[in-house]
């Protein structure tokens, strides 16, 4: 028996060439880089970081001027330019009349700290070299001294007028201060 070779003719060349053009058509169509939709930039912004249960000594600790480390990631510097300290305040029930009244919690603090931090700004987050800043997010700060958890309560842009009482605008009413509130300064407290 004579074996017969099989010899490509016009039609088969067309086929091969329709199914190369093909692969590389969907190669160039999926592995094209996409048109960057969020331009970003560079830019410092300040926020508002509040910590709860602070003790005096770490309370005055928490100084304009001093760096400090945002984040869990460790990777974010930032500044604070202003340091406000009240005494904790905190909802207690009354068990001799059976109601709930906002008490002052003795040697407790609340520190609402304005942090200065460069991020890149993009149309809809603010980043850090680690992580994002966001509102309502329970983080660290580490500074010379001190570590302490607490919540980002506002951000503001650097060109916006700062908040003249962030605890007023951001936190219940168990938390706002009174007369007894200081402010702590580059003199210290005050």
């Amino acid at each position: 028996m004579a074996e017969h070779k099989y010899k490509f003719n016009w039609l088969d060349w067309v086929i091969v060439s329709v199914v190369i053009l093909a692969i590389i058509g969907g190669a160039w169509y999926f592995l094209k880089p996409k048109a960057q939709q969020n331009v970003a930039s560079t830019s410092d912004i300040t926020f508002q970081f509040q910590t709860k249960g602070a003790s005096m000594q770490v309370a005055q600790s928490y100084k304009p001027g001093l760096k400090v480390i945002f984040g869990e990631k460790r990777a974010d510097v930032g500044e604070i330019i202003d340091a406000k300290i009240y005494p904790q305040r905190d909802d207690l029930e009354d068990t001799l009349n059976g109601a709930w009244k906002t008490s002052i919690i003795p040697d407790f603090y609340v520190a609402v700290l304005t942090i200065k931090m460069p991020v890149t700004e993009t149309a809809s987050a603010f980043a850090g070299a680690g992580e994002n800043v966001t509102i309502g997010k329970q983080t660290i700060i580490e500074g010379k001294g001190f570590a302490t958890e607490g919540y980002v309560i506002g951000i503001n842009d650097i060109t916006q007028p700062q908040l003249d009482d962030p605890i007023n605008t951001a936190t219940r009413s168990g938390d706002m201060p009174d007369e007894d509130s200081f402010t702590t300064t580059q003199g210290g407290a005050q």
